[in-house]
C-alpha cells in the first residue's frame, strides 16, 4: 500500500509541473488578410455591340489598405462580335496568397425585340444526328427502338431570355443522349449553352458546355427561328466536327 501511494504522490507531482508550464504558439500561426477586390458595375457588365469597351474600374484593399494598384487584368472583349468574355482581376497579398474574381463582359445587340423564350417540344420526325465521316443518320423518331431511350414526347427544351437577343438553351443537343440514349444523370448528358438571335432571325452559338465530359459545341450551323410557325432549327456541330445534331423545336 505504501509503494502504490508513493506512486500515485509522484505521478502527481509530474501532472502538476507539466500544467504549470505555457505552451506558446508563437510562429505556428499567422493571420493572413487576403485582397478584396470589389468590381465598379458589377460582375456582369452589358455592351451593345459595335461599343467599344471602357473598363467600368474596380477598387481593392488589403486589411483595410487602398492596394488597387496590386492588381492585374487580364482578358478582351471585341465589341464587334456578340457573346461572352471574362476579365479577370488578380492581386497577391503580402503573404503570397493570390486571389481573383472576374467579370464577365456580354456583347448584345438591343435592336433585337423578338422573344423565343419558351418551353419547346422536340420535333422527333425532322431531328436526326448526322455523322461527318460517312454519312451516318440517327433520327431521334427511331431511338426508343433502336436503344431503350425515351420517345421525346414529353421532353421539354427550355428557352430563357438573357438579354435582347440572347437566350439560354437547357439542351442544345435536343436531348439526344439525355432522353433519346437514356443517359443518367440526364441533366448531366445536356448540352447547356446561350443562343444568340440575329435581327434576321439567325440562330448562332455563344457558348455551351455539357458537364459530363467537360466540353462544348464547336458550331452551330443552319440555326434560325421561323416566326410564323414558332419553331427553332440548328445543326449543332460536336466533337471535333464528327457529329452534328439537327435539332428541330416546337414552341409547346
Amino acid at each position: 500500500m505504501k509503494v502504490i501511494y508513493k506512486l500515485g504522490v509522484i505521478l502527481l507531482s509530474v501532472l502538476l509541473n507539466v500544467s504549470c508550464h505555457d505552451i506558446t504558439t508563437e510562429d505556428i500561426a499567422k493571420v493572413t488578410y487576403y485582397v478584396d477586390i470589389d468590381l465598379e458595375g458589377g460582375e456582369q457588365y452589358l455592351l451593345p455591340v459595335g461599343t467599344a469597351y471602357v473598363e467600368p474600374g474596380m477598387a481593392a484593399t488589403e486589411n483595410g489598405e487602398d492596394v488597387s494598384s496590386k492588381v492585374q487584368i487580364s482578358g478582351t472583349v471585341d465589341h464587334t462580335k456578340i457573346g461572352f468574355y471574362d476579365i479577370k482581376y488578380s492581386a497577391t497579398n503580402v503573404d503570397g496568397f493570390s486571389k481573383s474574381v472576374t467579370r464577365t463582359v456580354i456583347v448584345y445587340d438591343p435592336s433585337v425585340t423578338v422573344d423565343i423564350s419558351g418551353d419547346y417540344a422536340v420535333n422527333a420526325n425532322l431531328s436526326n444526328r448526322f455523322q461527318f465521316s460517312n454519312s451516318a443518320v440517327i433520327k431521334y423518331g427511331d431511338m426508343a427502338a433502336t436503344y431503350g431511350g425515351g420517345d421525346f414526347s414529353s421532353y421539354v427544351v427550355k428557352i430563357e431570355k438573357l438579354v435582347p437577343g440572347i437566350f439560354s438553351v437547357t439542351d442544345l443537343f435536343g436531348g439526344y443522349y439525355s432522353e433519346g440514349r437514356a443517359y443518367t444523370p440526364g441533366s448531366a448528358y445536356e448540352m447547356t449553352g446561350y443562343i444568340s438571335l440575329t435581327p434576321l432571325n439567325k440562330i448562332e452559338h455563344c457558348s455551351s458546355i455539357v458537364q459530363a465530359w467537360g466540353d462544348a459545341l464547336d458550331d452551330i450551323q443552319n440555326g434560325l427561328y421561323d416566326p410564323l410557325t414558332n419553331t427553332l432549327s440548328w445543326g449543332a456541330v460536336y466533337a471535333g466536327n464528327t457529329y452534328s445534331f439537327n435539332v428541330v423545336l416546337n414552341i409547346k
